[in-house]
């Protein structure tokens, strides 16, 4: 199972550095359609079929499909004596390949593929190393005819591994469309697709298409008999939702699913999940995060998410958080948190220097009582040694301690 649980995590670490590796070819992708409207395009717009991603990709004019091959040459001869200078020629016609290469049939790859291999100018190229840059341009850009292309060529090196990329590679250009395929494909019994690399990226994919669908999946006698296609699923679908509203979403289905079938793999799913959720707050706008916060998590992952977040110094819109902080009861904190600061005061502490009168004004949000009291001691003594004079104007507010003496000290060598 360790061995199995290691190809499912590279599987998907191959897809991640496969995106840092492609920045540039995505980048280029992305590009294509502004080129459609704004170049003229490589083959008369009047003769490219219409797509209808239902149904399979009408073979492309013989024109476009010899471009493809030629310009795929070119790149691959490229690509073996990088030249700088040559870069933006190089990434130029990598844009119109893509651009070309869109319209592929799966007819049309297999000619593509056969002229690439019969061709004398990539005679030093191994045919894996042809078929791994075919995989990267020709799947990237038409993937499902990449796909039908594999399935009609099985005699190809390492064809599951590249059989299941290719689907990885559909699930995420036409989520919907792969989901589809593969369940029509399940159901007449392909063991091609019945395996764990393509199981967690159909739970991926639905995380974000369908949460209630990817959860009955996820408990499926398939899929519990397959837990390796389960292993990290909470914390890799974070990175399959953008918004919060997206994660809401999923979380509300999480917890519908688990009210009606209690399961220990429910509750891995989502302590994974909110480990790897709680990383993205900082990044959303309050409102929508807060929002999130309050309709799907527990007090306790309330209380241990404010711990997380006041101490961060990247968090937008800081005062909104401040005001949700300060519906924590102190008392109720100090009873569950005997370890942690209250979070208005780590919030306080870790901006002291950041836009100092803005969080002067922060300490009169919050009500009259001890909390008030050590946020503001908190905050003078961090100020006392730029700002001494400041400092000093907070000392009629504080009831005597043993603090408030040890500020009055601070104040006074500051002043020296």
């Amino acid at each position: 199972m360790k061995t199995a649980i290691i190809l499912v995590l590279t599987s998907i670490a191959v897809v991640a550095v496969a995106i840092h590796r492609q920045d540039r070819l995505t980048e280029l992708n992305e590009e294509t359609r502004i080129l459609e409207v704004e170049q003229q395009p490589l083959v008369s717009t009047s003769a490219r079929p219409r797509r209808n991603t239902d149904i399979a990709q009408p073979d492309a004019p013989a024109a476009q499909v010899e471009l493809v091959s030629e310009t795929m040459v070119e790149l691959f001869i490229a690509w073996q004596t990088p030249d700088r200078i040559r870069e933006a020629e190089v990434m130029e016609q990598t844009k119109r390949l893509l651009l070309a290469a869109r319209d592929l049939s799966a007819r049309d790859v297999e000619k593509v593929m056969h002229t690439l291999f019969e061709d004398d100018r990539l005679a030093e190229l191994g045919r894996e190393d042809i078929i791994g840059m075919g995989h990267e341009l020709i799947g990237q850009a038409a993937p499902f005819s990449w796909r039908e292309y594999l399935i009609a060529n099985r005699d190809l090196p390492d064809w599951q591994g590249l059989f299941e990329a290719a689907t990885w590679q559909c699930l995420s250009t036409d989520t919907r469309r792969t989901l589809a395929l593969i369940e029509r494909e399940t159901a007449r019994g392909n063991p091609e697709v019945a395996t764990t690399r393509i199981r967690s990226g159909m739970l991926m994919a639905l995380a974000a298409h369908d949460p209630d669908k990817m959860l009955a999946h996820a408990l499926s006698p398939e899929f519990l008999a397959d837990p390796d296609a389960l292993y990290g699923l909470g914390g890799f679908a974070v990175n399959a939702l953008k918004s919060p509203a997206d994660h809401q979403r999923f979380l509300g289905a999480l917890r519908r699913t688990r009210e009606n079938n209690p399961s220990q793999v429910l509750d891995q799913i989502r302590r994974d999940y909110l480990g790897q959720l709680n990383q993205r707050f900082s990044n959303w706008p309050a409102d929508e995060a807060i929002t999130l916060i309050e309709s799907e998590f527990t007090t306790t992952e309330r209380f241990e998410l404010a711990g997380t977040l006041a101490q961060r110094g990247d968090l937008t819109d800081p005062e909104k958080w401040l005001d949700w902080f300060l519906k924590i009861d102190p008392e109720v904190w100090a009873e569950s948190n005997t370890w942690a600061k209250h979070p208005v005061l780590s919030l306080i502490e870790n901006r002291a220097f950041q836009y100092t009168d803005a969080r002067a004004n922060w300490l009169e949000k919050i009500p009259p009582g001890p909390l008030r009291d050590e946020a503001t001691l908190s905050y003078a003594s961090m100020i006392a040694d730029r700002d001494p004079d400041r400092a000093a104007g907070y000392l009629d507010q504080l009831p005597e301690s043993r603090g408030k003496d040890n500020l009055v000290r601070k104040i006074e060598q500051a002043r020296r």
